[in-house]
C-alpha cells in the first residue's frame, strides 16, 4: 500500500502553484490596488488584464495551444518572439512559425539528462546539490531537444523544498530570457549548442505514486510556508505576511523582486491557460 505521504504529495502537486493563487490569494490581494500594496508590487492576472500596457488572453479551456482558436489568438498578437515557461503542451509547426525570432523555452533541468516533466523533483530524488535552469530554442515538435541558448546553476541545500527551488530557478530563467531579448534586439544571440539526446538519455513523464513515496520517505518537501509567504511579498511588499526565512526561500525571493517575465519588458502580450499559469509570452 502507498504511504499517506505519497497520497498527500499527489494531491498537493500543482494546486499550491495555481488554484490556491488564482482562486483564493489573488482575489484577496485585488481588494487593494497594486499601487497601494507597496513599491514594485507584482500584479495579478486580472490586474494585468485590466491594464493598458500588457495584453492578456485566455486560451480555450481543455484545448491545446495549437487548437485553431488559440492559434488565432496568438497570431493576432503578432509577436516577434514567443517565450514558453512551465508549459505542458507540445508546440506544433504552425505555432512555432508565428514569431519571426522563434520560440524560447525555460526548462528546469540540465539537458539532455533531465528531459520531460517534474525534472526538478527528479533531481531532488537523486540528491543533486545543484540544479540547472536551461534556456533553449523550440524549433520543432521534439521535447526539450532544441538548441541550448544559456544555462544557469542553482545551488540547493537539503532543507530546500520543490517550490523553493522552482522560485530560485525561475529567477535565473527570467534573467536569461531578458538577456537573450537584449541580444536579439542588438542583432546577436546567445551561445548555441546542440544537445540531441541519445538512446541512453531518457525522458521523464509524470511522477508515479512510488515516486511520491520515495520523495516523502526521503524527508523532502513540496513547499514550506515561507515559500508561500515569500511569493505573497512580491505582490504585497508593504503587507505584513509573517515572513519566515527557515529555508532561505524568502531570502532568494527578495532578490527576485523587480524582475518578472511579464512586466520587465514593455508591451508584452501574454497568453494564459485556464488556470492562470503563464503559457506563452510574445514580446512585441
Amino acid at each position: 500500500p502507498r504511504s499517506e505521504g505519497a497520497q498527500r504529495c499527489a494531491e498537493m502537486v500543482g494546486p499550491h502553484e495555481t488554484s490556491v493563487w488564482t482562486k483564493s490569494i489573488f482575489p484577496f490581494l485585488e481588494r487593494t490596488p497594486a499601487a497601494n500594496r507597496g513599491p514594485g508590487a507584482y500584479r495579478t492576472w486580472e490586474e494585468l488584464r485590466a491594464s493598458d500596457d500588457v495584453g492578456v488572453i485566455t486560451a480555450v479551456k481543455n484545448k491545446s495551444i495549437n487548437f485553431h482558436a488559440n492559434l488565432a489568438e496568438v497570431r493576432a498578437l503578432a509577436p516577434d518572439l514567443i517565450f514558453s515557461a512551465r508549459f505542458q503542451h507540445i508546440l506544433k509547426e504552425d505555432l512555432i512559425a508565428v514569431a519571426p525570432l522563434g520560440v524560447l523555452n525555460m526548462h528546469p533541468g540540465a539537458l539532455p539528462k533531465y528531459r520531460g516533466l517534474y525534472v526538478d523533483l527528479r533531481a531532488m530524488l537523486q540528491g543533486d546539490v545543484r540544479q540547472t535552469m536551461t534556456l533553449h530554442r523550440i524549433s520543432d515538435t521534439g521535447i526539450d531537444t532544441g538548441e541550448v541558448v544559456d544555462t544557469a546553476e542553482v545551488e540547493t541545500t537539503p532543507g530546500d523544498s520543490l517550490l523553493g527551488i522552482r522560485l530560485a530557478m525561475g529567477r535565473e530563467g527570467v534573467r536569461m530570457m531578458l538577456e537573450e531579448v537584449d541580444r536579439l534586439a542588438a542583432g546577436t544571440c546567445g551561445r548555441v549548442f546542440e544537445h540531441r539526446p541519445t538512446v541512453e538519455e531518457g525522458y521523464y513523464s509524470w511522477p508515479t505514486a512510488a515516486d511520491y513515496d520515495d520523495f516523502f520517505a526521503s524527508g523532502l518537501r513540496l513547499y514550506h510556508d515561507s515559500d508561500m509567504e515569500a511569493i505573497k511579498l512580491l505582490f504585497a511588499p508593504a503587507g505584513g505576511t509573517g515572513e519566515r526565512d527557515d529555508d532561505g526561500a524568502a531570502r532568494r525571493m527578495r532578490a527576485v523582486t523587480g524582475v518578472t517575465g511579464v512586466t520587465a519588458v514593455p508591451a508584452v502580450p501574454v497568453v494564459t491557460g485556464a488556470t492562470g499559469v503563464t503559457d506563452v509570452t510574445g514580446v512585441a
